[in-house]
């Protein structure tokens, strides 16, 4: 099983690429890791990668947005945002 470290480690590996564009899936798998480590400032650099790619659209995303931010103490600001946007 990989561990959460392991996830991030792979996650900004990949983000390093010059042509990398997460899927939908990836973003689903690598918020919930930011929410286990407290990381806001890493998950919120998920999301500024999601709307640079245009994923904020998928529903999957958008949820597992909203869940991040309202975990991470983000109800008033971030997360009602991303709610309003989906």
């Amino acid at each position: 099983m990989i561990q959460t470290t392991e996830v991030i480690k792979l996650y900004n590996g990949l983000n390093m690429r010059q042509h990398f564009k997460p899927s939908s899936v990836t973003v689903a798998i690598v918020l919930p890791v930011c929410v286990r480590l407290k990381r806001l400032m890493l998950g919120k650099s998920v999301h500024s990668g999601v709307i640079k790619t245009g994923l904020e659209s998928q529903t999957l995303v958008g949820n597992s947005l909203v869940s991040m931010y309202l975990k991470l103490g983000c109800v008033s600001g971030d997360a009602y945002k991303v709610f309003d946007e989906m």
